[in-house]
């Protein structure tokens, strides 16, 4: 099973980078806590390793929280899963055992400060080919192209390398590929784990206004 099936907590209307501004972190600092006795401390560790890419790359900072109303609460649930922007209070963000790598937790993150999957994008259809047919019965909805309306690209081009791509097979029901490019010369397997793609970055830094 791909680890970012279902990884999506389903409480608003889909897109790549939120156009919604109050659903953005407005003062680039996000408070997190994680669950009492859910991680080791090597665990933790590698949690705030992909913090840190955030730290190194963009405006947004990831810290430990006091008394803070928003903050993200990191806890060990069932696989990877994350809502997508600030949603008020707590907000719940799952790495399950297999989840804890920094990669998965960078994806996972880069839902939360307000980025939903690359292939949701409304453009997408100009750079991979669905393929409807090899999609598990009942999954097709993890591959609704959304409209310009709802989605932003942030001026940024398709990405096939973006941590927040599907890889070719996930939602599978046979292992044939459920994606596969449109443009000659592309990649023919899509997203990867080990962490941010230059583009993502790009529009990382766009979404929060960062001048980096």
């Amino acid at each position: 099973m791909n680890l970012f099936e279902g990884d999506i907590k389903q409480t608003m209307t889909s897109r790549n980078g939120i156009r919604d501004v109050s659903k953005l972190w407005t003062t680039r600092v996000i408070p997190y806590t994680f669950k009492f006795g859910d991680f080791s401390t090597s665990e933790q560790n590698t949690i705030r390793q992909a913090m840190y890419e955030y730290h190194a790359r963009t405006c947004i900072r990831f810290v430990q929280r006091t008394t803070e109303r928003n903050y993200i609460y990191i806890h060990k649930g069932e696989g990877c899963s994350s809502s997508v922007g600030q949603r008020g209070g707590r907000q719940d963000l799952s790495l399950g055992n297999r989840c804890v790598q920094k990669g998965v937790a960078i994806h996972e993150l880069m839902h939360a400060v307000g980025f939903w999957h690359e292939q949701s994008r409304f453009d997408r259809d100009d750079w991979v080919i669905i393929k409807w047919q090899n999609i598990r019965e009942g999954e097709e909805d993890n591959f609704y192209r959304y409209s310009e309306i709802d989605v932003s690209g942030l001026g940024v081009s398709y990405d096939y390398y973006s941590v927040m791509h599907y890889s070719a097979t996930t939602y599978s029901s046979d292992g044939s590929p459920t994606m596969v490019a449109r443009v000659s010369g592309a990649p023919s397997q899509f997203g990867q784990l080990s962490g941010f793609s230059n583009k993502d970055v790009v529009k990382l830094n766009r979404l929060y206004s960062c001048s980096k």
